[in-house]
């Protein structure tokens, strides 16, 4: 949320870690349409902001998915704008999140976080310059889909990945 941004910046300062800013999905109801302004006013004066993000659609909340949609393109008009890439927040939205995507042709792609589809799914954000993010998830003994396709992917396709600080 943009309320936490200062807090973002202020771990920025280390030398050993980068820094993104964005409108998170899952808190779209804290969100308000001057905080697409304030991230504009955020890329354009803090160039230790490496990215937009983490910015997306996550299909478990219905009810809001049309307010997740109007802030994830509001993000990505912006991160075109700035010439930035973009981390995604993408559950149970893959296909719709890759086209969007392709019909944007963002400058510079970026990051799908926590990426757990096919690999179909997978293969579409790769054509469009994307790496996948793999965390956790591809530990789970369960998860054979999410095995199989990493197992089909290149080793540059993806980055092991973390929500930890």
């Amino acid at each position: 949320t943009r309320s936490r941004w200062q807090q973002v910046l202020a771990l920025a300062e280390r030398a050993d870690t980068s820094v993104c800013l964005g409108l998170h999905p899952y808190f779209v109801e804290q969100h308000q349409e001057v905080d697409i302004a304030a991230l504009d006013h955020m890329l354009s004066h803090y160039s230790e902001v490496v990215a937009v993000g983490e910015c997306g659609i996550d299909g478990r909340f219905s009810d809001t998915l049309e307010a997740q949609w109007y802030y994830f393109d509001a993000q990505l008009a912006l991160a075109k704008q700035h010439g930035l890439p973009v981390v995604v927040h993408c559950v149970h939205a893959n296909d719709q999140v890759a086209k969007r995507l392709r019909q944007l042709k963002l400058p510079k792609a970026g990051l799908i976080h926590a990426f757990s589809g096919s690999i179909e799914q997978a293969t579409k954000f790769l054509d469009l310059g994307f790496k996948l993010g793999l965390g956790g998830a591809v530990t789970y003994e369960r998860a054979r889909r999410l095995h199989r396709t990493v197992a089909a992917l290149p080793d540059n396709a993806f980055v092991l990945e973390t929500d930890s600080p």
